[in-house]
């Protein structure tokens, strides 16, 4: 039974919440408006002033805050200025005047008109006038304001005063919304950012727009608006302006009048209020909405202060006591209700106001000769502050509540009698039902067996007599979409999508069940919704031989199965995608950090061979390192790369092992030292001289294991072993055994292996000593594999450690083989026609061919190299690849094909390029170029591609 005062009560208390929350919500929106307020204010104050240098100066003669026109006067920014001593703007006259000036304001309180000359020491000097004001009174913690102002008749200092910056800063960068109006004309002169941001156009079409645009009044309210600004400084406007989407905002307009060049102005900053006003009709709606409900709800509702007199009454308690609402406000207890109750409601006012927290007590009351329950609930009001002023009331009359109550308890004893009554007529049936309960039980246990072995089979079941389903358990029907009842005497011929496959799975099983008695093919059913089902089907007869006594069958739905065979072959061939995809992101990162570290490592090797001061010197031999630092780690990422594709191709060729350490040991011997270690190299007498195999993929392997040694080793040495695996044989083969020995850290024996897994160091931390990507011995291992080698360590942890690697190479017996080295071409002049669209790199090869004595051409695209190839003999072509107009493997089979005149058919190309990625340098070459040289691109190797192109080297001829 539901109460109409309970559900009018629930209501009640969920309006005060809302009411409480938009309460809340009111005093937030009016703190954060006043706050906006204030500053608003502040920033027009400091408006008023902004024509004039304005400064603040701590006690101790620092810069405390500045305008843009006093940074102006200094040569610049107010950022700069804050907490300066000025000993670096000014000079020493100047400022010692200024202290001076500050001292005697601080003594007086206020000094005007005193002269003062702003020298600064990049400027002319201006003289102004100095008006001072200290505040603070403690002359240790006080401030000292000050305006500086032009002398009479000093227009230069007064226009430097007036300079944009200061209007930039003040207006533009402003974050209140700001617009500068013609009032002539009504259009808007300029706005600042956030005016922009705001509204929605930009600073172009806020110029000269009208000021209707934005402010829909009409022009007779527009007039008077701005007549009331010019009339008065300062004016507040409530207006809706229109943005440039169309939607209306609620604005606050504060403008004033602005002259500006001996233009008359208006100045406006615009606060958008659209929340705030919406704020304020939810809370009137609300208030007015909470007030109609409390005034004609059931419950009494009432309010008293702390005297106890009424203060708010609503329709209900005025009927109840049968007065207007006049005669009860202003009254008390006393004078409305009889001595007994009005002591009670006094005592249960001063509880709830003592306590501060809410109370429910319920009431019975005699009134007219009759009885009445009331629900009385009591809570504390507060005012802003929290203080409680009062106390408010509901009543409840609950007496219909409390009647239903007393029929209910009587008809629950009524009930009770009843239940006895049943209770004891159901013992008796208890008996009977027992045995019908063990007798169905019984039944159904068997009937559940039966049930379990078909439902429990995870395929469809079924018999097949005569070409019709005879049988078929609950799983085949749900597999098909049918019901049992459907299936059994359905033909079967109707469960395949055609006579064929009918047909064809007859025959099928005539064959093998009439020889083997059971048998299994694939084939497609029909649902009954019209789709196709991949099914194993398998045969059995219920009588071995003989079909025509019956066939029992089994369905398995493998139509996810197979689906998933062809998602996995989709998948397949996406993966294949993404890694084509991948090797393409790879080429086009290689690219574009090889062309711009070309040119960063270009022009620091030409500073490297100028005349340089020792420290510059170490300055560029340490951005040269980083920079080959970097190259190493490009090299890394792409060999990875590659070896992760499965793209890596070793070369095979011939090379003299000893003659090829050189270098290497040379190298690391120079970086042994430079730490204070030995480095030792060891080759054993039956190691063979002439080998081949990759050299380049063996440099690298020995670059990153000796690179980690020296780096991890502070102390000893780092030692180079070389020892033959087995003795030559007539296979020409055989297998270098390699050892790398350090003195150094050690590794910990739990990471002997983990040091070989890609991007994996053995110290991961955030403070680790020694940086590096983890890529280093990952690849060496994966080198290693694919040459067919294998790599191992030992290590003790503080006492050092060995890498262990073999590599199997082929036997060569012929000569030596030595490439010819080049530093310069002085003696050959050669002519040189470079392509190269990025102007760093153009520069940087210009400069290096002219190191090496050669003539320079240098173009920016391969269709301009042609140009100049048919105006022109060159003996070499240094070409890059990716180009725009042109490109480069374009420009080349141009050339080949004659288009750039005939003589220039065979003019050696070389493709000087950042594309680094396996496969690239054939793509070159097949495409008709010579030669191939990555970048980044050293001195010492343009000079030997040079050598390669021409035949000659330095001193052995001139060119054709």
């Amino acid at each position: 039974m539901s109460s109409k005062p309970e559900t009018v009560e629930r209501e009640l208390r969920e309006l005060r919440r809302q009411f409480r929350e938009l309460e809340r919500e009111h005093q937030v929106l009016s703190e954060k408006y006043e706050r906006t307020r204030a500053r608003e204010k502040a920033k027009e104050r400091l408006g008023d002033i902004s024509t004039q240098a304005v400064v603040s100066f701590t006690s101790s003669g620092n810069v405390a805050r500045c305008n843009m026109a006093f940074a102006t006067l200094l040569g610049a920014v107010p950022e700069a200025l804050t907490g300066s001593d000025l000993r670096s703007e000014l000079s020493s006259a100047a400022l010692q005047r200024l202290h001076t000036l500050l001292d005697t304001i601080q003594r007086q309180g206020e000094s005007r008109g005193n002269p003062w000359s702003v020298e600064p020491r990049d400027g002319p000097s201006v003289w102004l006038l100095l008006d001072g004001v200290f505040l603070g009174g403690d002359p240790e913690q006080g401030t000292v304001y000050c305006a500086l102002r032009p002398a009479p008749g000093d227009d230069a200092t007064q226009s430097l005063l007036e300079d944009t910056s200061h209007f930039r800063t003040m207006f533009y960068e402003d974050p209140a919304i700001r617009l500068l109006i013609d009032p002539e004309r009504q259009e808007i002169v300029d706005a600042n950012n956030a005016a922009v941001e705001f509204y929605g156009y930009n600073r172009q079409e806020f110029q000269g727009l009208p000021l209707s645009s934005v402010n829909p009044l009409m022009k007779r309210g527009l007039d008077r608006a701005l007549e009331r600004t010019r009339e008065s400084s300062r004016k507040h406007f409530r207006f809706k302006h229109i943005l440039k989407n169309g939607e209306i905002r609620e604005v606050d307009v504060f403008s004033g009048p602005l002259e500006m060049q001996g233009r008359k102005f208006v100045y406006s900053v615009v606060h958008d209020a659209t929340e705030w006003r919406r704020a304020e009709r939810r809370l009137r709606e609300y208030s007015a909405l909470l007030s109609g409900i409390m005034q004609n709800s059931a419950p009494m509702i009432y309010a008293k202060d702390r005297a106890g007199r009424f203060i708010y009454c609503n329709v209900s308690m005025c009927n109840y006591l049968e007065r207007p609402q006049e005669e009860i406000l202003g009254r008390t207890d006393r004078e409305l209700f009889p001595e007994d109750r009005a002591r009670e409601h006094r005592r249960w006012d001063w509880m709830t106001m003592e306590t501060g927290e809410a109370s429910t007590h319920e009431v019975l009351v005699w009134h007219e000769d009759r009885e009445y329950y009331w629900m009385v609930t009591k809570f504390p009001m507060r005012d802003e502050r929290q203080r409680i002023f009062g106390v408010c009331g509901i009543s409840t009359d609950i007496t219909e509540r409390r009647v239903a109550e007393r029929e209910v308890e009587a008809m629950n004893q009524q009930l009770a009698a009843v239940n006895e009554q049943l209770l004891a007529s159901n013992e008796e049936m208890q008996g009977e039902v027992e045995r019908r309960r063990l007798m169905e039980q019984e039944l159904r246990e068997r009937e559940a067996q039966v049930r379990g072995i078909l439902r429990a089979a995870p395929v469809g079941i079924g018999m097949q007599r005569n070409g019709v389903v005879r049988w078929s358990n609950e799983q085949l029907a749900h597999m098909l979409g049918h019901t049992r009842e459907e299936l059994d005497g359905m033909s079967a011929a109707k469960l395949y999508p055609s006579d064929a496959e009918h047909a064809r799975i007859q025959r099928f099983k005539e064959e093998q069940l009439g020889s083997h008695g059971s048998s299994s093919v694939e084939t497609r059913l029909r649902h009954r919704d019209g789709f196709e089902l991949d099914v194993l089907l398998s045969f059995s007869s219920l009588r071995s031989g003989e079909p025509d006594e019956g066939v029992i069958f089994s369905a398995l739905d493998v139509t996810e199965r197979n689906r998933f065979v062809r998602e996995l072959e989709r998948t397949r061939d996406a993966a294949e995608v993404a890694s084509r995809a991948k090797g393409e992101f790879v080429a086009n990162m290689s690219h574009e950090i090889r062309t711009p570290l070309n040119g960063i490592m270009g022009m620091l090797q030409l500073m490297g061979i100028t005349a340089l001061t020792e420290e510059q010197k170490e300055y560029v031999d340490t951005a040269l390192d980083s920079a080959r630092g970097l190259m190493s780690v490009l090299n890394d990422i792409l060999d990875f790369s590659l070896i992760e594709s499965g793209k890596l191709v070793l070369r095979r060729e011939p090379f003299h092992l000893r003659e090829y350490l050189q270098p290497v040991v040379v190298m690391f011997r120079e970086q042994a030292a430079s730490k204070g270690l030995d480095f030792v190299l060891d080759i054993h007498p039956d190691v063979p001289e002439g080998l081949s195999g990759d050299p380049g993929r063996l440099r690298q392997v020995l670059f990153n294991i000796l690179g980690n040694a020296i780096k991890f080793t502070h102390e000893g040495e780092v030692r180079l072993s070389i020892y033959p695996m087995e003795r030559p044989s007539a296979m020409r083969r055989a297998g270098l055994l390699m050892a790398v020995e350090d003195t150094g850290i050690g590794v910990p024996e739990d990471k002997l292996e983990r040091v070989f897994d890609t991007f994996t160091q053995a110290d991961g931390s955030h403070t680790r000593d020694y940086q590096g990507t983890g890529l280093g011995l990952a690849i060496v291992r994966r080198l290693l594999q694919i040459m067919g080698g294998e790599v191992t360590m030992t290590s003790r942890l503080g006492k050092g450690t060995t890498v262990w690697f073999c590599v199997p190479l082929d036997i060569r017996r012929s000569g030596s083989v030595q490439e010819r080295d080049a530093h310069h071409l002085e003696s050959a002049p050669w002519r040189v026609l470079v392509v190269e669209d990025n102007r760093v790199n153009r520069v940087m090869l210009q400069r290096f061919l002219k190191k090496l004595g050669a003539t320079v051409t240098a173009v920016e695209n391969g269709k301009h190299a042609l140009d100049s190839l048919a105006l022109d003999t060159f003996d070499v072509v240094l070409m890059d690849v990716q180009m725009p107009v042109m490109d480069g493997i374009a420009a080349t089979r141009a050339i080949r094909a004659g288009k750039a005149g005939p003589r220039n058919r065979d003019v050696p190309i070389a493709a000087l390029t950042a594309h680094a990625m396996s496969g690239d340098r054939d793509r070159f070459l097949d495409s008709g170029m010579d030669d191939y040289l990555a970048k980044p691109v050293s001195l010492e190797s343009l000079a030997r591609l040079i050598q390669r192109l021409t035949g000659k080297a330095s001193g052995q001829g001139a060119p054709n």
